[in-house]
């Protein structure tokens, strides 16, 4: 049998299998540990609790595993975390913090997900009926970065499903089915019943089809954001302003590629509209003045074919903090650090840190660590914990690139460290009626 993991060159170090119990995470268990030794695997079994057959679901698992002779690690979705709605999406984030939290656990290299050829064809599809964003299209990756130091490997991705039950039923693995995946009010159900039939039906080679389409937009996408990269900071005047002229005679699409990549870096999560109206605005004006607000007090102004980004002036940030119970103004604004709650000031924050910190806003690259221990990066928080734009302007305290705390993220979601000069503290401000009380007890 070919190599199954050779082309994500494993190190040595352990693997986690994500098995839910079905024929493909079954059959990627069977293959994996044939390849790599029992010793070398762990099985992870999350139960969402969400259907009456789940508990035995986790029993085939546990037993496979033990047949096999590799660890079995199992956890089950509290009923009390469940949401009402976003079910789907709740439930997949549950159980890749618990995969990541394994993974961690037994120091492994990457953590194995059965995802297949069928599944491709049904992401590409619904993205491009949910979105059609170019990017999404590219479907999805064989290897991406799971935390900072644990990679997601999907080795099935040229194997069809009914390969894979082809291999269970000729090799006696055993596996349960979720009745739920025959419900077709879900869409993906909907797609995978109703749609890739049918597809299959007119070209059997669909599926090689959609995963060499995946694959070479994802080398085009690579190479156009180069392109992209590159004629932007031609265009850069200062870290704010965009010289637009250079584009104005290009393609509408192409500009709105350029605009999109632009407005996306100064205003992550800026909505598709806003993209249009500024792009209509940079259409329209070669003289004159536009504003657009995007939040966080923040506007993206055109003028003369310039774009620019104002950002609120009365905050200078970053600021050195060096030690706690002090204020310190910054901009029209009086922030301290402090062991408990000042009186009559307005807590913004609370974080486990030692003196001296940085006060600012978020960067590119920020990440934090999370309760369970494992890191995480600053924008996927907030894209997990839904904050909006306004929000995401906050204030953060900061060593380097590593997120302490900030507004809105409760200290309770991150990692409390043990070493005795890390101090829990909040940040507080003062309101400006107690200004001048606040540098009077300077």
């Amino acid at each position: 049998m070919p190599s199954l993991l050779a082309e994500f060159h494993p190190d040595g170090r352990p693997v986690v299998v994500a098995v839910s119990g079905g024929a493909d995470s079954m059959v990627l268990l069977t293959q994996v540990t044939q390849e790599v030794g029992p010793k070398q695997v762990i099985a992870a079994h999350f139960n969402h609790q969400l259907r009456p057959e789940s508990d035995q679901e986790a029993a085939v698992v546990a037993d496979c595993a033990k047949q096999l002779g590799v660890k079995f690690v199992t956890a089950a979705w509290s009923v009390a975390d469940q949401p009402t709605t976003g079910i789907e999406a709740a439930a997949r984030h549950a159980r890749y913090a618990f995969l990541a939290e394994v993974a961690a656990q037994y120091r492994a290299q990457a953590v194995l997900t059965a995802h297949h050829q069928d599944d491709e064809i049904e992401t590409v599809l619904f993205r491009l009926v949910r979105s059609g964003n170019l990017a999404a299209m590219a479907g999805i990756q064989p290897k991406r970065e799971l935390t900072k130091d644990i990679e997601l490997w999907r080795p099935f991705l040229n194997r069809s499903k009914t390969n894979l039950l082809q291999y269970a039923s000729a090799h006696q693995i055993p596996f349960v089915e979720d009745q739920s995946n025959g419900d077709v009010r879900y869409a993906r159900n909907l797609l995978r019943h109703e749609v890739l039939p049918v597809l299959k039906q007119i070209n059997p080679q669909v599926g090689e089809h959609v995963n060499r389409f995946a694959a070479e937009l994802t080398a085009t996408l690579a190479l156009a954001q180069q392109q992209i990269d590159d004629q932007l900071a031609a265009a850069q005047l200062d870290a704010a302003t965009i010289d637009w002229q250079p584009f104005a005679g290009l393609p509408q699409a192409t500009q709105a590629l350029l605009l999109k990549t632009q407005l996306q870096r100064w205003v992550p999560g800026i909505s598709v509209k806003q993209i249009d109206q500024i792009l209509a605005g940079l259409s329209q004006t070669r003289r004159g003045n536009l504003a657009f607000d995007v939040g966080g007090g923040q506007q993206i102004a055109v003028s003369y074919r310039h774009l620019r980004l104002q950002t609120p002036t009365a905050t200078v940030l970053p600021v050195r903090l060096t030690a706690f119970d002090q204020w310190v103004v910054v901009g029209n604004r009086e922030l301290g650090l402090f062991r408990q709650p000042p009186a009559q000031a307005r807590v913004l924050a609370e974080a486990w840190v030692s003196v001296p910190v940085i006060l600012r806003q978020r960067q590119p690259g920020d990440w934090l660590q999370l309760a369970n221990g494992q890191h995480q990066k600053l924008s996927r928080f907030m894209i997990n914990h839904h904050w909006s734009t306004p929000a995401r302007q906050g204030l953060f305290l900061a060593q380097a690139d590593h997120i302490l705390g900030g507004e809105g993220i409760d200290s309770a979601q991150l990692f409390k460290p043990e070493q005795t000069d890390i101090m829990r503290s909040v940040l507080a401000q003062l309101p400006e009626k107690n200004m001048n009380r606040g540098k009077e007890n300077r």
